[in-house]
């Protein structure tokens, strides 16, 4: 029976940990090799961190107000989608009203006019549309439709018009009732007076100023609800008669395309700040990055120079291992 001393133990020992050490020391080499980064960087910068720190720190806040530049400005591309469903859909009802106005027939006016309230839910569900579980144009009530159904606001319109009796009366007592504070914001509009503001830098908030209550709208609903009155025969009858209901309600729907023109606009100039605040974070958190890159970069040729001896290394310890237990590589491994 073969005798073991402590002495022959403890070398064991001493062998496995070089043995150890040096395929830990192996492995981290590997790592850098391959990717050309320092794995451990507090013993890379040996424990002057504070610039790295710096850099991350930097990198993230440029991460997080890049990604909140390019959600807003994905949701003002959603609402400039909206308004251009708008301005479509009042130039199409104002060209049928205005036609049949023109050739006053009742067929044709009865059909504008159906034509027209089609329009103005088209409006109102643009006006309710949500992004990203959020409605687009009530502000800060982000939960919250801005708007009630079109059939609700065609009636309180109906109501606001009252007693007039021709169609100049009945557009400009819409007009009031949609400009009064009591009137359509406090009956219709059911979101928030207050914009989203969307934070795009340490300093820096863009504001998502478009409501449904907005004035510039105004004419425009206005111009849809009187173009679906003029379909009802017995309302058109006491106030100048459908055609010059249709006649006034088109061309209220014309004099406002410039309005909202005006409004994409101001929606453009919008879009194109969020657009210019992500690509700003975006390249400076690329430049971080480069920085963070050149903090943690090894010398590829120290790096391979270190690896073989290592492995040289790693050799010479299981060659002494081997002799001194008499074992092959197979039984070493």
């Amino acid at each position: 029976m073969t005798s073991v001393s402590i002495g022959d133990l403890a070398q064991s020992l001493l062998l496995r940990r070089a043995n150890g050490a040096a395929k830990r020391e192996l492995a981290g080499l590997t790592a850098e090799l391959s990717t050309g980064q320092a794995p451990d960087a507090g013993r890379h910068l040996n424990g002057m961190v504070s610039s790295l720190l710096s850099i991350d720190t930097a990198a993230g806040q440029a991460r997080v107000f890049g990604q909140s530049a390019r959600q807003a400005a994905a949701r003002a591309a959603a609402m400039q989608a909206a308004l251009a469903t708008i301005d479509q859909t009042a130039g199409e009802a104002a060209r049928n009203l205005l036609s049949a106005a023109a050739s006053n027939d009742a067929a044709g006016l009865t059909a504008a006019g159906s034509r027209a309230l089609s329009g103005l839910g088209q409006v109102v569900a643009a006006l309710n549309a949500r992004f990203a579980g959020a409605s687009l144009f009530s502000g800060q009530a982000a939960d919250t439709p801005p708007l009630v159904p079109a059939d609700q606001i065609l009636r309180m319109a109906r109501d606001a018009v009252g007693s007039a009796t021709t169609p100049d009366e009945v557009v400009s007592r819409l007009q009031d009732w949609m400009a009064s504070p009591s009137g359509f914001a406090a009956a219709a509009y059911r979101g928030a007076d207050t914009p989203v503001e969307v934070p795009v830098g340490p300093d820096e908030t863009v504001r998502l100023d478009l409501l449904a209550s907005d004035k510039e709208l105004h004419g425009t609903i206005a111009g849809l609800v009187m173009g679906a009155l003029a379909a009802d025969a017995q309302f058109a009858a006491g106030r100048g008669g459908a055609a010059g209901l249709a006649r006034v309600a088109g061309q209220t729907l014309l004099s406002q395309a410039e309005v909202r023109s005006g409004q994409s606009a101001r929606l453009g100039i919008i879009e194109s700040r969020l657009e210019s605040a992500a690509a700003r974070h975006s390249a400076e958190e690329s430049a971080l990055g480069l920085a963070r890159n050149d903090l943690l970069s090894v010398d590829l040729y120290t790096t391979a120079s270190r690896l073989s001896e290592t492995e040289t290394r790693l050799q010479a310890i299981h060659a002494l291992t081997a002799r001194l237990s008499r074992l092959s590589l197979t039984d070493y491994l």
